[in-house]
């Protein structure tokens, strides 16, 4: 073989190896629980809109979707919110958040869904008919977070109101943990 011809060949193999052996921009190795955790926590603010945290927010892990979830609790008055971000194994919102269905086949509830979106994100409303006492949120923040917006002693839309002032743009800028596929069809 022509010796530069077997130089170019060499340094054609390192080049391409220190490519292989770059870090990559992408997410690989274990999932750290705490780390995600922590990434969520700052977008669980001491105060959203009128409401205020009546503590610190909770982290939930559950290791075997993973699913990390971030909760905080806020009140005004005498009404209460619970607001999650989770990430990870999000399939326990996916049915909600993937139906189009008014009421739940078989429920004798009298909680009624509909679809809207807020910020563009899909989301998922239930509230009760035909007076409202609670108002819950399901929105597709992203592919790997959801977030869930539970208000009690609420009017009709509070929920969406409050799920508004999230910041969607940062939580999925924290690129979360990929959901394990899915049995659901989309």
């Amino acid at each position: 073989m022509d010796p530069k011809k077997h130089a170019l060949a060499a340094v054609a193999v390192l080049a391409l190896a220190a490519l292989a052996c770059r870090p990559s921009s992408r997410k690989s190795g274990p999932v750290s629980p705490s780390a995600e955790a922590a990434n969520l926590v700052p977008f669980l603010p001491a105060t959203l809109g009128a409401y205020t945290a009546t503590d610190a927010a909770t982290i939930e892990v559950d290791d075997a979707g993973p699913r990390i979830a971030a909760t905080r609790r806020y009140t005004v008055g005498a009404k209460v919110a619970r607001v999650t971000i989770a990430t990870g194994d999000v399939q326990r919102w996916e049915g909600t958040l993937d139906s189009d269905e008014a009421h739940a086949f078989g429920s004798d509830s009298p909680t009624y869904w509909r679809t809207s979106a807020i910020a563009g994100h899909r989301t998922r409303i239930g509230e009760e008919r035909p007076v409202t006492h609670s108002s819950e949120c399901l929105v597709r923040i992203s592919r790997n977070h959801v977030a869930d917006v539970d208000v009690r002693l609420a009017r009709a839309g509070e929920c969406e109101r409050l799920a508004a002032l999230l910041d969607f743009a940062g939580i999925a800028a924290t690129r979360g943990v990929p959901s394990p596929p899915s049995s659901r069809t989309r």
